[in-house]
């Protein structure tokens, strides 16, 4: 019996399920989402949008996509590109962090927005338009970041293509706000650059041929028959000479034996102290460790979907809950050079596997994993 009530139960709580989806409010409609705001035609614009992130509405702890809210849904991808821009103290001019093609599939996508989304919003149904950035935004530590978004117009479309999405070419029409204590920060890929076998041939050759005590070999040819006799005749006097030759040869091999010790000594301990630099930390003079310092990254190098061989960097963010941070990859996709952390820094790896998955750990101090961020592509 008690088994039945609760068949009963679960039935009545999947029927009310049904129907709690979101519908619009008395009132309310696509063509106007909230009943402060104006009706608008939806057959001469776009319509009321929402974006996703903003000082209104921020991201927390990780963000890689920046979405538009919108109540209608006959949406469609059109053309055009979206820049994100980060005005950086010290620099004239913004600089570009990287840019979204909407002919790009792995990039942007266009979907029904689901309940949950509905609900924050209190709409009864829209579509997002999400655009995946090829680098997250950045977040922690001392320097803030103060990013804006500039939009082509035409990049999605609604009626059929006969309406275009607006521009956006103002500095505060949108900027993307993310916060948090702990997560992960700035986290881009690098494409793996192919490697050309006869290129590594050609350096292999080359490599053989700068070795010490390698000469090249010449290989007289054999003396005629006719000439017998001159050498017989040249005999006494190239046996006087063996003596002088071979004693010259002798200073020659051992100044040659010498040489390629003397350089091979320099290169072993040249490798000794790079080896040395790259495990404990180089340090200069004052015994401050001195670290290499890289270039601005292109953002033509990102890219949206690693495979194999490809690179990852980001900043793992650690404070307030989070005391200590564990990465993973459950199928052995992505290797790093460092599994945990307990203090805030830059974290690299390479991917290993096709289907790329890893994730974050959070641990708090009663060592609970209270928080997960999970990566797959």
């Amino acid at each position: 019996m008690k088994r039945l009530i609760a068949l009963v139960l679960a039935g009545l709580m999947a029927l009310g399920g049904a129907c709690l989806a979101a519908e619009w409010p008395q009132g309310r409609s696509a063509a106007q989402p909230y009943s402060q705001l104006p009706e608008v035609n939806l057959s001469e614009t776009i319509g009321y949008i929402m974006l996703f992130p903003r000082a209104k509405l921020p991201a927390s702890r990780f963000c890689n996509v920046l979405a538009m809210f919108l109540p209608r849904e006959d949406l469609e991808l059109g053309e055009g590109m979206v820049h994100l821009y980060e005005k950086v103290e010290g620099e004239e001019e913004p600089v570009e962090v990287c840019s979204v093609d909407f002919t790009d599939k792995d990039s942007v996508q266009i979907r029904t927005m689901n309940e949950s989304e509905l609900r924050d919003l209190m709409w009864g149904g829209g579509c997002v338009v999400e655009m995946k950035l090829s680098k997250s935004l950045e977040f922690g530590g001392e320097n803030s970041h103060n990013y804006y978004v500039l939009m082509d117009p035409g990049c999605f479309t609604a009626q059929g293509g006969k309406l275009d999405s607006l521009q956006i070419s103002g500095d505060e029409a949108w900027v993307p706000v993310i916060g948090g204590d702990y997560g992960v920060s700035g986290l881009y890929y690098i494409d793996a650059e192919p490697v050309d076998p006869e290129a590594e041939d050609q350096e292999d050759d080359e490599d053989l041929e700068n070795l010490p005590g390698i000469t090249d070999v010449v290989v007289e040819p054999e003396a005629e028959a006719g000439e017998e006799g001159d050498k017989e005749a040249g005999d006494d006097k190239e046996a006087g000479d063996d003596k002088d030759t071979g004693d010259k040869k002798d200073e020659k091999d051992a100044k040659d034996e010498k040489d390629a010790k003397d350089e091979k000594d320099d290169k072993d301990e040249k490798d000794d102290k790079d080896a040395a630099a790259k495990d404990a930390g180089e340090t200069g003079e004052d015994g401050e460790e001195v670290t290499e310092e890289e270039g601005p990254i292109d953002p033509s190098q990102y890219v949206i979907k690693p495979d194999v061989g490809d690179k990852v960097f980001f900043d793992l963010v650690i404070g307030g809950d989070a005391v200590l941070a564990v990465l993973y990859s459950d199928n052995g996709s992505v290797e790093f050079d460092a599994i945990e952390y307990t203090q805030s820094g830059p974290v690299r790896g390479t991917v290993t596997g096709e289907d790329v998955q890893w994730g974050v750990a959070f641990y708090d101090a009663n060592d609970y994993i209270f928080d997960t961020l999970d990566f797959s592509y």
